[in-house]
Formats: structure tokens, C-alpha cells, sequence
């Protein structure tokens, strides 16, 4: 199994996930500023705001899968060096 790699790029995911997440505040920042009219909350309360936890959620999963793959990695490198 040497040189099999888990993560693939759950690294690069997380950040863009991040700045998807960032992109996301800044737009809804705007809009508040721009759109002050029934409409306009309407697509935030309905559309955009339950965008934020999918993707929180999803970055905390995949910092924690990508936690587990690290050690999994370590693991298997010990045990190959043992063989």
C-alpha cells in the first residue's frame, strides 16, 4: 500500500469551501446594503442564509476526514515499516 494516498485534496476542498463561505457573507453584506425591501429578505431568509450551515458543515467534515486520513496514512506507514 505504499505510496496510496487518502486525502486526495481535502486541503485545497477546505479552503475552497472557506472562501466560498466568505464570498457568500460578502454578497448578503452587499445585498443588505443595496436591496432593503420585502424581496429581498425573502431570497435571503429562503435561499441564501441556509447556504451558510451546509457549508460550514461540510468544511468541519472534511477537516475532520481529512484529520482521520493523516492518521490512517501514519498508521499504515508504521505498520509497513514494520513488515
Amino acid at each position: 500500500m505504499s505510496g496510496v494516498q487518502f486525502s486526495h485534496d481535502l486541503p485545497g476542498s477546505i479552503q475552497r469551501l472557506t472562501r466560498m463561505l466568505n464570498d457568500l457573507r460578502t454578497n448578503i453584506t452587499a445585498l443588505n446594503e443595496t436591496w432593503k425591501d420585502k424581496k429581498s429578505q425573502e431570497l435571503q431568509t429562503e435561499h441564501l442564509l441556509p447556504i451558510e450551515p451546509v457549508i460550514t458543515g461540510a468544511i468541519t467534515s472534511l477537516s475532520d476526514l481529512a484529520e482521520l486520513s493523516g492518521d490512517i496514512q501514519k498508521k499504515l506507514r508504521e505498520a509497513e515499516s514494520m513488515l
